[in-house]
């Protein structure tokens, strides 16, 4: 946002961050990502960031520390997600099937287990 409309920010500077993933997800996340490659430790930390936030009663409407955000940031992160959008439209016109794995995605096993 700080890149796209800055007029639309408000003082983010002064805003509190929302609260860190509980010590036992960090924990586990932690423990089972060390485990496999940086992918899962990633997908395991968002997921305990994730599990924490919606968990908690006085739930702030965003994720992480808006004192941490700038334009630079913004900028970037809009690049990156420019550019995986841009190269998977590219290969879905060259009829190429786009190679794309989504968040957990190496859990899938794990629906072949009996109940």
């Amino acid at each position: 946002m700080l890149v796209a409309a800055p007029e639309a920010v408000g003082n983010y500077q002064e805003t509190a961050p929302s609260l860190p993933p509980k010590a036992k997800l960090r924990l586990a996340s932690g423990m089972v990502g060390s485990l496999g490659d940086g992918k899962v430790r990633r997908d395991l930390e968002h997921l305990g960031a994730t599990l924490g936030w919606v968990s908690n009663p006085d739930m702030l409407p965003y994720m992480g520390d808006p004192q941490k955000a700038s334009a630079e940031a913004g900028e970037a992160m809009l690049k990156a997600r420019v550019n995986v959008a841009l190269s998977l439209f590219e290969k879905a016109l060259a009829g190429e099937k786009p190679d794309t794995a989504p968040m957990l995605w190496w859990l899938r096993p794990m629906m072949r287990l009996p109940e």
